[in-house]
């Protein structure tokens, strides 16, 4: 929701420069899976899921800040990239740990309640930055800040060598 904000007060055309947005938001998130699929095996999957948390925060607060469309779109690139570590990985991580039976299941469930939260946090924000309670920046920066954090928790874990996750 602040993202699309922002994206509305910084550039003129507001349709096609959202869809420029969402098309390299997309080309990245390919970018990351094609990594992934080359050379994300060998790699410890908490360690994918923090450089994901923390990458998409980074990419997320400099978002924030950048007035340049170009800028704009090197960004959601970068998130898309970043993104696709994380959707894969825990892709791989739940088809991992959930027995053949039980996936249908979990993978409803998992779908469901992503959605619901996607729709409540959005509709959320849409009143918060319609109501003036909060700016697109700061929500922005706010959202990246937290995935930055979630991260670097994930690294310290990594580095602690506390990872309880398989990979």
């Amino acid at each position: 929701m602040a993202g699309t904000v922002l994206v509305k007060q910084r550039t003129e055309g507001f349709v096609s420069g959202m869809g420029g947005i969402l098309s390299a938001l997309g080309f990245g998130m390919v970018a990351g899976t094609l990594l992934l699929n080359s050379r994300g095996s060998a790699t410890s999957k908490r360690l994918l899921l923090a450089l994901g948390l923390a990458g998409t925060g980074i990419a997320i607060v400099i978002f924030a800040f950048t007035p340049a469309y170009a800028g704009l779109a090197a960004l959601a690139f970068a998130a898309g990239f970043f993104v696709a570590l994380l959707l894969v990985t825990t892709e791989v991580l739940i088809q991992s740990a959930i027995e053949p039976e039980a996936r249908a299941r979990v993978f409803a469930l998992r779908d469901f309640s992503t959605r619901l939260a996607v729709l409540g946090v959005a509709g959320f924000l849409g009143i918060a930055l319609g109501r003036g309670w909060i700016g697109p920046v700061p929500a922005l920066a706010g959202a990246g800040a937290l995935l930055i954090g979630a991260g670097a928790l994930g690294c310290w874990g990594v580095r602690g060598g506390t990872t309880r996750t398989a990979g």
